[in-house]
């Protein structure tokens, strides 16, 4: 369910640049050399109108060594984790599985255990339905935890209950994902609904009836979404009984950064196509760049490159999550071009995981049923290319 709501393949075409240096190399693939040097020279630019095979193969990448889950928390436990483990067992591991508890569980933890249990006692049924769309994705028998299950801890962690309740009672991992990875592309979004958020505390803090019309009749004016009530409050803050403080977002926003600092952490994340495909979009900044394939760590810490660059990227997040990874580079003989990365699924399909658009926009494609189907969607539906693994 949670693949169908990522699918969104492409047949559209775009014309970006390319460098001329890269001839050379392209025109001995054509003649059926398929040179290592390659993968460190081709980079996103327009394809051709043949498609044949060269030399390469289909064969799946280097992998990388997959991950191994978690053991339960054998520390000492809160009351709250013993309770949802004996209401259902399998969440109760998979929470103990999550990096917060891993570490230890500490005080604010313990709290947050707390109202996650509070959280299922309201709706044991909504809860398990939930979870279990959650613990669907992905390879549990691999990854090292539940990714969906630790954003929702997040979402409880953060003091977002009501948020956590909504996603619990109609669950969208896709909805989750926007709630909780705040990602460097949408820092801005994140923090001005963090203001926002403060905002209507402020207002509904208000004690005065008069200055509470004024606010009403501005937001009437000039639409809901505003943060009026701040400047009110600024001038009249005996009226208010919650007093906003800009530290509190900077608090958040820290915390959030802290979140994803580490690489080796956001790669075990990473564990399933559409949370990669989430975190792309989120945080890499598709620029075209000459030169070999930048390394993981690079890209992870510039948060900028193409198509390759972030084909490599995958690879390494999805070989550590389980997956047989295949990177494919498509064709012509003049220089024109585009690298992908596809997995495979346990029904022996092919779903494309890393594929930029002619957007610039990752796009989760497939299934498909051979490697072949997989590299025309990475030539944007073209009939005739040359085709390699990468």
């Amino acid at each position: 369910m949670a693949l169908k709501n990522f699918i969104n393949g492409t047949k559209k075409r775009f014309n970006p640049q390319y460098d001329s240096s890269k001839r050379a190399f392209l025109n001995s693939a054509k003649n059926g050399i398929a040179g290592v040097v390659i993968a460190n020279t081709m980079k996103y630019i327009t394809l051709g109108t043949g498609f044949v095979s060269i030399a390469g193969g289909i064969n799946g990448c280097t992998t990388f060594g997959p991950t191994k889950p978690n053991t339960g928390y054998s520390g000492s436990k809160p009351q709250s984790l013993v309770k949802l483990e004996q209401w259902n067992p399998k969440l109760g591991l998979e929470i103990s599985k999550i990096p917060e508890i891993q570490d230890g569980i500490s005080n604010s933890e313990a709290k947050s255990l707390d109202a996650l249990t509070e959280l299922y006692s309201q709706n044991p049924s909504g809860f398990d339905s939930t979870f279990e769309e959650m613990y669907q994705i992905g390879k549990p028998e691999v990854r090292k935890y539940c990714s969906p299950l630790q954003a929702l801890f997040w979402l409880v962690e953060d003091g977002k209950t009501e948020d956590a309740s909504k996603i619990v009672q109609n669950y969208n991992l896709n909805t989750l994902l926007k709630e909780t990875w705040i990602l460097s592309k949408k820092e801005h979004v994140a923090r001005r609904k963090l203001l926002l958020d403060e905002a209507k505390k402020v207002e509904d803090s208000c004690t005065d009836p008069d200055l509470k019309k004024i606010i009403d009749d501005f937001r009437k004016k000039n639409g809901p979404f505003s943060d009026y009530a701040l400047d009110v409050a600024k001038e009249h803050p005996e009226a208010f009984t919650y007093q906003f403080s800009q530290a509190k977002i900077e608090q958040v926003m820290k915390k959030n950064e802290l979140r994803w600092a580490d690489f080796d952490t956001v790669i075990e994340r990473l564990n399933t196509p559409e949370l990669l495909d989430f975190y792309i979009d989120g945080d890499i900044m598709y620029e075209y760049k000459l030169g070999p394939t930048q390394n993981s760590l690079s890209l992870f810490k510039t948060k900028i490159g193409d198509c390759d660059d972030a084909a490599k990227f995958g690879e390494l997040a999805m070989s550590k999550a389980g997956y047989e990874t295949y990177c494919r580079v498509v064709y012509n003989g003049d220089n024109d071009g585009h690298i992908g990365l596809a997995v495979k699924l346990k029904d022996g399909t092919f779903l494309g995981a890393v594929n930029f658009d002619h957007n610039i926009k990752n796009r989760v494609c497939g299934p498909f049923k051979t490697i072949l189907e997989f590299d025309k969607a990475l030539g944007y539906e073209s009939k005739y290319m040359f085709r390699s693994s990468f």
